[in-house]
């Protein structure tokens, strides 16, 4: 992967070469909506009332929710991932021992090359669209409030949102390690110390990181709801065109 001298979460990251398909574009992506746009408005009033640091309506949960969710996706996904590994009951047998490794390993090929990726088109999005947050668009619209979000804004643009687009990106990959949405795991958050949440359900995990985005004041339900689009996109062209068995041919010119 090529890094172009780009620390990642910097505007040059969404020029780095992807893992996948080489056309950085090759994935199609949303445009983000006016702001005449009655789906945007609706959503820009639902995160000035549940997000805003000092929201009277944002429940205990769902405050819980957004602080939980301000840790990092690679992190948190790659964490979950373990956890379910974990739970498989260990092969003894040196064959079919060989064969979990085996497919360990391509669970966290295939997670983490789709949120490298993800990660990559995410930010070329960001700064073609260049969408305001809404600290700067509440504090424009409705001047003199002086609203401030649950947390502090992340310094860069709105649309898409990482978090929408990276954890759908890893939670697919595991739903195609899975072959299922089921689960029953507690986890844990590096941004919310002490506290646990347990689901049974791949897809509750990305709902509520959705939610978690508004509640913290991030972002909008109109950008979720696009962004969550991507990741899963990538991590399925991943697992079917990056994770295939090789043919006998292939294996033996690379032995």
């Amino acid at each position: 992967m090529r890094l172009n001298n780009a620390p990642a979460l910097l505007p040059g990251w969404g020029n780095v070469t992807p893992f996948t398909a080489s056309d950085p574009d090759y994935f199609p992506t949303a445009t983000r909506p006016a702001p005449t746009d009655p789906e945007w408005l609706a959503a820009l009033e639902e995160v000035r009332t549940y997000g805003a640091s000092n929201s009277t309506v944002r429940t205990p949960e769902q405050t819980e929710i957004g602080l939980f969710y301000i840790e990092g996706s690679m992190t948190l996904v790659n964490r979950l991932a373990r956890q379910l590994v974990a739970q498989e009951s260990v092969e003894t047998n040196r064959a079919a021992a060989s064969k979990q490794l085996l497919a360990h390993a391509r669970l966290f090929a295939a997670l983490n090359i789709a949120q490298a990726d993800t990660y990559i088109r995410t930010w070329r999005v960001k700064y073609r669209e260049h969408f305001w947050r809404p600290y700067t668009a509440i504090n424009f619209l409705y001047p003199g409030t002086n609203w401030t979000p649950l947390r502090q804004t992340p310094c860069h643009p709105e649309f898409y949102a990482a978090h929408g687009t990276l954890t759908p990106a890893g939670i697919t990959a595991i739903q195609n390690y899975l072959g299922d949405d089921v689960i029953d795991v507690t986890t844990t958050s590096i941004s919310l110390a002490g506290v646990t949440r347990h689901y049974t359900s791949l897809n509750q995990i990305i709902e509520d990181v959705n939610v978690a985005r508004i509640y913290a004041g991030f972002h909008y339900r109109s950008t979720l709801v696009r962004s969550n689009t991507l990741g899963i996109a990538v991590a399925n062209w991943v697992n079917d065109n990056m994770m295939t068995v090789l043919s006998e041919s292939r294996r033996a010119s690379r032995r």
